[in-house]
């Protein structure tokens, strides 16, 4: 494993060397971007680890080029620049944030769960894809209704429910709302928490910076639709189904369940691949963002959660990913397995889900951009 540390600090960059001198990582230092990148085109590093102030290339522009050039490394700022500023800038390109002073234990910590996390997926195309990742695509009408909003100053709840309607967004906001530059030893899964941690001026520089990555093709545009429609619909079922202490992480997880589809579907992907692998992508790239690992198991295992069900006769003893799972198949209009529909406390609540299903997709079938309703937490 090899990892790269820019900083025009050298007694930094010594200190670091000293520091990972006795484990896994072989690390190389540069002084400036240039010299990283001249590193980059002899050798592969799996991670780069960078300062944002340097002088000649920032750590912004260095990160954006190794996107480009090196979509495979992962890249993690570690900068002593205060506030939301490095992460709201650098959101595109940068997978973790760490602030500056760091301890090592964090760093390693860092560099060892993000390289972990993107080996998990045997496909080196992939592996560019999840990591090249700065934003997922958002319908133009999402993007021009948030932009008149926030001109207009609406309120954090109104922006938020708006964001709700994108599952890329939202994923993109908590995963700059949960930096440890920004939510310390507290990260959040509430979307109206992430807005207002990171405040309206700076959600308003993210959508800024997420317009580019806009689809511009019809096609690709209807299947995003059809995609986030799903999303909505599954949140908003498994929310109801899932008991109260999983509610909220239920309903996040099946918001962003699909995210993997959209990735795939920003590609124009052609080669086979396992049915699975959208559930891989998505927990894989949730992984990388740093989400929880309640909300990265509950996407990851939502699709083979049947059999789990066979030993549940109340709805407390269900977890996220079975919620999931039960909001897919009634939305699909599949059936659940009896040993699950038949117990007498599944029963009458399994008739209310089959109606809450019914609506969703009367709604989602009438209307090509859905109002959300609120999601209570």
């Amino acid at each position: 494993m090899r990892a790269l540390f820019v900083d025009d600090d050298a007694l930094l960059l010594q200190g670091m060397k000293r520091a990972f001198f006795a484990s896994d990582w072989l690390i190389s230092t540069a002084s400036n971007g240039d010299e990283a990148m001249q590193q980059l085109a002899q050798q592969h590093y799996d991670v780069v680890v960078s300062d944002i102030r340097m002088p000649q290339m920032s750590g912004g522009e260095l990160f954006a080029k190794i996107k480009q050039q090196h979509p495979r490394t992962i890249r993690i700022v570690l900068s002593g620049q205060p506030g939301i500023h490095a992460p709201v800038a650098t959101s595109m390109v940068a997978h973790h944030w760490l602030d500056k002073p760091c301890s090592i234990l964090e760093l390693k910590d860092t560099l060892d769960r993000s390289y972990q996390n993107l080996q998990q997926i045997n496909s080196e195309p992939l592996q560019r894809l999840i990591a090249r990742a700065g934003a997922l695509p958002t319908p133009p009408p999402i993007i021009l209704a948030l932009k008149n909003r926030l001109k207009q100053l609406s309120s954090i709840d109104e922006i938020s429910q708006l964001i709700l309607r994108d599952p890329g967004l939202s994923a993109k906001i908590l995963h700059i709302a949960n930096a440890s530059y920004i939510a310390g030893n507290n990260p959040t899964n509430n979307l109206h928490e992430a807005v207002t941690r990171l405040g309206l001026d700076a959600v308003h520089q993210v959508v800024l910076l997420a317009e580019p990555h806009m689809f511009n093709c019809p096609q690709q545009n209807k299947q995003l639709v059809k995609l986030q429609q799903h999303a909505r619909s599954c949140a908003k079922l498994a929310q109801q189904i899932a008991p109260s202490i999983k509610k909220t992480e239920a309903m996040l997880a099946a918001l962003l369940h699909r995210l993997g589809d959209t990735l795939l579907i920003s590609c124009q992907c052609s080669e086979r691949l396992p049915i699975d692998i959208s559930q891989q992508i998505s927990s894989q790239l949730l992984q990388l963002w740093g989400f929880p690992r309640g909300i990265i198991e509950a996407v990851l295992h939502c699709r083979n959660a049947e059999t789990a069900l066979n030993d549940i006769d109340d709805v407390s003893q269900l977890r996220s990913a079975d919620a999931i799972f039960i909001a897919n198949t009634l939305l699909s209009g599949g059936q659940l397995d009896q040993r699950f529909s038949a117990q007498p406390r599944i029963s009458p609540l399994l008739s209310l889900w089959q109606q809450s299903s019914q609506s969703l997709n009367h709604t989602a079938h009438h209307s090509l951009e859905p109002q959300g309703a609120a999601y209570e937490p």
